[in-house]
């Protein structure tokens, strides 16, 4: 870890081992002068060097290209937004009172000192229509012990989306907002920007999801043969454990020819086949979904039954990815699908007179 305080901001850095210590010296050609920064491996070995918020904001990027992950905290939401935002993904933020030690304190010591990260989700939501507008209760939960967080909750409404902050620094917490108009659906930290455990829903589904799940089942629509085999001998290949032929099957692995995919995608009412994928590139196309009971979907369209084959050597090595592009068995592309925040419906109700 690299402690980095400057100005009115704190930076948390999770630097990888190639990352220098010495902030100063690491990213010397990315400022125009020190840092204040600290190792915090420990309680000795203290670095302390005076600095600006131009050379924090240096020393975090430069640590993320190097493969560290940060947290800044400052007195300013605003900056804190703006400093995450031109970071990206690798960044999360949280407003802190910098000019209070204590609260500096915690910020530093839920950051460095505790293992893990938040687990947070919509415990509930609900709304009523009150006099000029609509009322929004959403509660969420995390686990103990609490971290203290500012969470984003994105509302989306009948005349746009508003964005309120929930203020979080016990396991329950719940906020009331009051909107102009009918809210239709919540969602939880929408853009990612909260350093947290996704939930399972949330993350993107991969090939090793199907690979280690405790029950997954081989769907072969098919009427041909030749491609039925090849299809077995892949899920004898790819799954941990053996193809169960039940319907409380876990996880699906669908494989067959591009129509018959294509079919059974329309008559299971689940989403058509990506648009960043077409049956007619490479010999076969390999992408992960969810199915309307979460359930995660593996779907394998071959162009025949030797592209079906051809995939039983390459496509074991390829589990962090959600989809994947083979011309026989060479892979031409691939990539992971974006995470999907947790959402929750409201229903509906009859506006106020």
């Amino acid at each position: 870890w690299l402690i980095a305080k400057f100005s009115d901001a704190q930076w948390a850095l999770r630097l990888p081992s190639a990352v220098p210590v010495n902030a100063s010296e690491g990213f010397r050609g990315r400022t125009r002068g020190g840092c204040n920064a600290r190792s915090a491996r420990g309680k000795e070995g203290r670095r302390h060097r005076r600095g600006t918020s131009g050379i924090g904001f240096a020393v975090a990027r430069g640590a993320i290209e190097a493969g560290a992950s940060a947290v800044v905290g400052s007195s300013n939401p605003e900056n804190v937004t703006s400093a995450v935002e031109r970071l990206g993904a690798s960044a999360a933020g949280y407003p802190v009172n910098t000019t209070n030690e204590s609260q500096v304190a915690a910020f530093f010591e839920q950051w460095l000192e505790r293992t893990g990260a938040p687990n947070l989700r919509i415990a509930a939501a609900q709304t009523e229509p009150v006099a000029g507008g609509w009322q929004l209760s959403v509660t969420l939960l995390q686990e103990a012990p609490a971290y203290a967080l500012s969470v984003a909750v994105a509302v989306r409404t009948a005349a746009g989306e508003i964005t309120r902050r929930v203020e979080l620094s016990r396991e329950r917490a719940t906020v009331v907002v009051e909107l102009p108009a009918e809210p239709l659906q919540v969602a939880l930290d929408p853009e990612f920007r909260l350093l947290r455990r996704l939930a399972a829903a949330e993350a993107p589904p991969i090939l090793r999801d199907a690979m280690l799940a405790d029950h997954p089942r081989l769907i072969t629509p098919t009427a041909d043969a030749a491609v039925q085999a090849a299809a077995r001998a892949l899920a004898a290949r790819l799954l941990e454990r053996a193809d169960a032929e039940r319907p409380g099957a876990s996880t699906l692995l669908v494989a067959g020819l591009h129509a018959e995919i294509d079919a059974w995608l329309a008559r299971e009412g689940m989403a058509s086949r990506p648009a960043t994928l077409a049956a007619t590139r490479g010999s076969a196309q390999v992408w992960t979904a969810r199915s309307g009971d979460g359930r995660i979907v593996v779907l394998v369209s071959v162009r025949d039954a030797p592209s079906m084959a051809a995939l039983s050597a390459p496509l074991p090595h390829y589990g962090r990815e959600s989809y994947l592009v083979f011309e026989g068995a060479r892979m031409i592309e691939h990539g992971t699908w974006p995470p999907q925040p947790q959402v929750w419906e409201l229903k509906p109700k009859t506006p106020p007179r």
